[in-house]
């Protein structure tokens, strides 16, 4: 039996993507009665702190609230963490920011564990592919280059929301709908969509929270759902025709942009990333030209203008991507 420990760095703003994954992996390992699993927060997510607690596991809260809080509290969280791990013990980290990747490199020098590492942004894989001593595994969810190590294992991120929406749905006034859906922040494209949104005539819906949700105001006729919950998305993906993703970091496997797409949603995205080759690949939306606003924006019109056929090759991806063989290739790699 291995003991295996996490470390995720969850956000305060809502249960994001890598979150969520993160959840489905410790379903998947603690399921299987063959690892010790014990779980190390950075973060201050309560949604994620309240969905841990549905699982049997040591967990532990750090808060950290800001980067120097962060070097505040490492001593604390490293001194922990090298007490509770044994010599030749698997150490799984999954990061999606570089606080947790620095936390494995000390441990790392001082234990000499094995460590796995699980990351969705792939700006963090230049980093892994440097400290390749360091790691054992890296493990991607969907790549968007073929230089990628021996080490690297590319596996499909499990999509729980199961299609319901069959065709997509122009409503009786012809007036097609744009979603947004995530952190409302900078990275993410807040600002672009904002922008976007005052060019054109179509109507949207935005959810979730953040720190430019100060960019919504009252004499904007949007619908502003705020943070959603698993119903709440099914109600998302069902009233949105559109989803606009506007991220401008290098995303890997966006959970946002296939549960549009299992929902037969096209995608609208900046050419950045594995959303973007998705959708060249399988013809389900439109990539911008340019990361702008107006190119955003003249996207979002040639979508709508084609939307029941990006509509209809959303099958292949939802046959392609259905991966039923997420928790055996799991425990496969920790085993």
């Amino acid at each position: 039996m291995s003991n295996i420990y996490i470390i995720e760095d969850s956000s305060i703003y809502d249960l994001g993507g890598g979150q969520r994954i993160t959840l489905e992996v410790i379903k998947c390992l603690n399921a299987s009665n063959e690892n010790t699993l014990y779980l190390y927060d950075l973060g201050s997510g309560p949604t994620f702190s309240d969905k841990v607690g549905e699982h049997d596991l040591y967990s532990r809260f750090f808060a950290v609230m800001n980067v120097p809080h962060f070097f505040f509290k490492m001593p604390v969280i490293i001194y922990e963490l090298v007490n509770k791990i044994e010599n030749n013990k698997v150490f799984y980290l999954y990061s999606t920011t570089k606080k947790a990747l620095l936390i494995s490199v000390i441990i790392k020098l001082i234990k000499k564990n094995g460590v796995i590492v699980f990351h969705q942004h792939s700006s963090l894989g230049g980093v892994f592919d440097k400290l390749k001593f360091f790691v054992r595994t890296v493990i991607t969810p969907g790549v968007i280059t073929k230089e990628i190590s021996k080490k690297t294992i590319e596996i499909s991120n499990p999509i729980k929301l199961k299609s319901s929406k069959f065709a997509c749905k122009v409503k009786s006034n012809n007036k097609i709908v744009i979603g947004f859906i995530g952190s409302l922040t900078t990275h993410k494209g807040f600002d672009i969509f904002i922008e976007t949104y005052n060019l054109n005539n179509f109507p949207a819906i935005v959810a979730g929270t953040g720190a430019l949700e100060k960019l919504l105001n009252l004499k904007m006729s949007l619908d502003y759902r705020g943070y959603i919950a698993d119903q709440g998305k099914r109600e998302f993906y069902k009233d949105i025709d559109i989803l606009v993703f506007p991220s401008v970091v290098e995303e890997t496997f966006s959970l946002v942009c296939f549960e549009a797409f299992f929902n037969y949603n096209p995608v609208v995205c900046f050419d950045v990333g594995y959303p973007s080759v998705i959708v060249k690949k399988y013809n389900v939306g439109v990539v911008a030209d340019s990361r702008s606003a107006k190119s955003l924006n003249l996207a979002i019109e040639k979508c709508s203008n084609n939307l029941i056929e990006y509509s209809k090759n959303c099958r292949t991806i939802i046959d392609d991507f259905d991966n039923n063989e997420f928790c055996k290739k799991i425990k496969s790699i920790f085993n």
